[in-house]
C-alpha cells in the first residue's frame, strides 16, 4: 500500500536508464548488466540526481526482491 508506494521510485528512472543503454556505441555495454540507478550513475548524473528517482528521498525500502540497494558496490 503506502508505504510501499512512498518506498519506491520514480517511473522516469526505468526510461532514462536504458536509453543511455540503447545511445551507447556498438559493443561498449554488450554483455554486461545494469540495474537503472548504476546506468545513471555511469551516464554522468550525480548521487543526488540519482537520489531524486526515489518518490521520497531518503526513505526507501532497503531491499528489493533480490538485492539490497545499500550494499552494492557502486554506492
Amino acid at each position: 500500500g503506502r508505504e510501499m508506494c512512498e518506498t519506491s521510485r520514480r517511473p522516469e528512472i526505468m526510461a532514462e536508464a536504458p536509453r543511455w543503454i540503447i545511445t551507447r556505441p556498438r559493443g561498449a555495454v554488450t554483455g554486461r548488466f545494469f540495474f537503472d540507478d548504476e546506468a545513471l550513475a555511469e551516464s554522468g548524473k550525480s548521487a543526488a540526481e540519482i537520489e531524486a528517482y526515489w518518490i521520497t528521498p531518503g526513505k526507501r525500502s532497503g531491499l528489493s526482491s533480490f538485492i539490497d540497494f545499500d550494499k552494492r558496490p557502486f554506492r
